[in-house]
């Protein structure tokens, strides 16, 4: 069955699937007989203890590639299972996820609740598991039509909870939202009304009450995927750890997208990165490819590039916008393209990608290519990932190709990048400098290759700035000051307008950073060069009269400077 371009195409064990409050999936008990050496073998084959980031801090957690039960576990597995993962007994109410953190919650759920009770007794542990309150469905089947139309009765009715918080003073619990779903305790409403009128601050100080980190997975029993995303709003709560990456994606699908990009920015640069190698091992349908592309520009740029290397085929069924399909083109050179329906999608990336593969290689370097050619450079990503550079009718070869960023590196003024700016259009080469941009920052923006921004000022026009500004501004955050630094010096280099627009937005920032001192330094630089004034270049960057390179324009009160 073809995929959607909305599909996410989440492949999850079956626990992970009943996050899913719309699955319907059913399970019994499993029945398994048990066999230590069985259990020992199995646990060998599914589970991976490793160090793994966590917020801020690194710790052994457990990583399963499929859930070790074909149902609910009886007690004597349970017992093997927690004496195997190294299950701490809770130093106190409410402490068990957060003493057993190394424990996916998904499985600690699994282990330590008795799913033999009966049902009212089955609903009283599983009150103190938030999310995985929602697993409790899956058994539903099994309750008599007595029992599940007393469920409701067995909660208060007021929601969200009035409650205590550890201090003694009031708060509203929301820990039972997706046990209330299940039960058909949850009063009718969308978020928006079954909130209104309760303070955020008295909601988040229950946030403790049980040591649960990805609070914004509470809401994922609530009717409808909006409704789960608009809880994370309402009730400011966030996903946190990668722990929660696959309920949340199960839970809201495409909804939960735009949030989840937003917490992927907070905490480490590790946990940024982790919270998206979660998110690649589930996702891999047109619907996250967009999420994937938006991706290149966070701290986990490698791991999003290495999503989209392997994923060619959800990019040209995916819709994106125009910046995310200039983005993806890098992905798709050299794929086997498919014949789409023009209304489709990825028709327009197909339509580029043949464009571009339209004009033949050249055989030979151009006539005016240099008999001694400098060495080629060594750069750390595929030189077939970069957008072609038309000449002559064709195109370089991947040899010349590499000629030519060893010229950019040995004497970007030499006769060879001298040569390219009088034979390749000015277009052209703005394209390739900005795919070779692209192309380094997906593998990481190593700092060896950083003479590439200073390098490609030569070749390369406004599209290049529009997509380096950002990123000079963006690296000191993370802490690539070199980069930034590196990024300014190319902005001066291409002295264009637009590169002066950037070095003045850049150092009118306001903070008096060394960032904002060096993009002054630069513009003093353009001017000194011109024989203007810094002020001169500040009012050629910024006015939208037309002006001379001399920065001078007639205007009808008078000459402006």
């Amino acid at each position: 069955m073809p995929l959607t371009p909305t599909d996410l195409d989440l492949r999850l064990h079956v626990f992970e699937q009943l996050y899913d409050a719309d699955c319907g999936l059913q399970l019994g008990l499993d029945d398994t007989p048990f066999d230590p050496e069985t259990e020992q073998q199995r646990a060998a084959q599914v589970a991976q203890r490793r160090r793994t980031p966590l917020g801020w801090d690194t710790e052994r957690l457990w990583h399963f590639t499929t859930a070790p039960f074909d149902g609910f576990p009886r007690q004597d597995r349970q017992a093997w299972w927690r004496d195997y993962l190294g299950f701490t007994k809770p130093s106190r109410r409410g402490a068990l996820f957060r003493d057993n953190s190394h424990i996916p919650p998904w499985m600690l759920t699994l282990l330590v609740v008795n799913w033999h009770a009966a049902p009212r007794d089955l609903v009283r542990q599983l009150r103190h598991f938030g999310t995985e309150g929602l697993f409790l469905r899956a058994l539903l089947h099994q309750w008599s039509a007595a029992e599940l139309a007393a469920a409701p009765a067995w909660f208060p009715a007021a929601y969200p909870t009035p409650a205590e918080d550890f201090n003694g003073e009031s708060c509203f619990s929301v820990l039972d939202t997706c046990l209330r779903s299940v039960c058909g305790a949850l009063p009718p409403g969308s978020t928006r009304q079954l909130f209104r009128g309760v303070p955020r601050k008295l909601l988040d100080r229950d946030r403790d009450t049980e040591g649960i980190f990805n609070r914004a997975l509470l809401g994922l029993g609530l009717p409808t995927p909006a409704d789960r995303v608009h809880f994370a709003k309402v009730t400011g709560s966030s996903v946190t750890y990668a722990t929660g990456i696959v309920p949340w994606l199960a839970g809201t699908g495409v909804a939960g997208l735009e949030l989840l990009a937003k917490w992927l920015t907070k905490g480490s640069a590790d946990n940024c990165r982790e919270m998206l190698r979660e998110v690649a091992r589930v996702a891999h349908g047109p619907g996250i490819a967009g999420f994937f592309l938006d991706a290149l520009d966070s701290r986990a740029a490698t791991v999003a590039a290495e999503w989209l290397q392997a994923h060619p085929q959800a990019l040209l069924h995916a819709e994106l916008s125009q910046t995310q399909a200039d983005k993806a083109l890098q992905f798709l050179r050299g794929v086997e393209l498919p014949d789409l329906d023009p209304d489709a999608p990825g028709a327009g990336l197909v339509k580029r990608l043949r464009a571009e593969a339209a004009a033949p290689v050249l055989a030979d370097p151009p006539r005016w290519w240099p008999t001694t050619p400098p060495s080629p450079a060594v750069v750390p990503f595929a030189l077939a990932d970069l957008p072609p550079l038309p000449v002559e009718g064709g195109q370089l070869a991947a040899a010349q190709v590499a000629q030519l960023l060893g010229a950019l590196y040995e004497e970007p003024t030499g006769p060879l990048v001298a040569s390219v700016r009088q034979h390749v259009d000015a277009e052209a080469r703005d394209v390739f400098a900005t795919g070779v941009l692209a192309a380094w920052v997906n593998v990481g923006a190593p700092y060896k290759t950083r003479w590439l921004l200073e390098a490609l000022a030569e070749i390369a026009g406004a599209r290049f700035v529009e997509q380096l500004t950002p990123l000079v501004s963006l690296w000191p955050k993370r802490s690539r000051h070199p980069l930034a630094f590196a990024g300014v010096a190319a902005l001066e280099r291409i002295g264009s307008r637009e590169a002066a627009y950037a070095l003045v937005q850049l150092a009118c920032s306001g903070r008096g950073t060394k960032l904002e001192n060096t993009a002054r330094d630069a513009i003093a630089g353009l001017a000194a060069a011109r024989g203007q004034t810094p002020t001169q270049i500040h009012d050629w960057a910024l006015t939208t009269t037309p002006l001379t390179p001399q920065g001078h324009t007639h205007l009808t009160n008078g000459t402006h400077t």
